[in-house]
């Protein structure tokens, strides 16, 4: 018989409009598996949150600052946090 795996998650997000040039923007996931489907030093979850800022600084032009983190379980080696932050600059066409 072949091995049933069961997987649990979800992803959410959330807008602020806060101002007509201003938004504020949240999200969060989550892939939680069951342990005893995986071996030894395989990643067990992975849960991620962060949020946003994004400003129109014209018409046609973004500027945006976001921070976020996963953290990854993994099976006998325990847990691992990657923090991540971007400073972005767009133009519309």
């Amino acid at each position: 018989a072949l091995p049933i795996f069961v997987f649990q998650g979800g992803w959410a997000q959330w807008t602020l409009r806060a101002t007509p040039r201003l938004t504020l923007h949240l999200f969060g996931g989550l892939e939680d598996d069951r342990n005893s489907d995986l071996g030894p030093k395989t990643i067990s979850a992975n849960r991620v949150f962060g949020g946003n800022i994004m400003y129109r600084l014209g018409p046609n032009v973004l500027a945006s600052f976001e921070a976020s983190q996963v953290r990854t379980t993994y099976i006998d080696l325990g847990l691992r946090l990657n923090t991540h932050y971007d400073l972005a600059l767009a133009y519309l066409f």
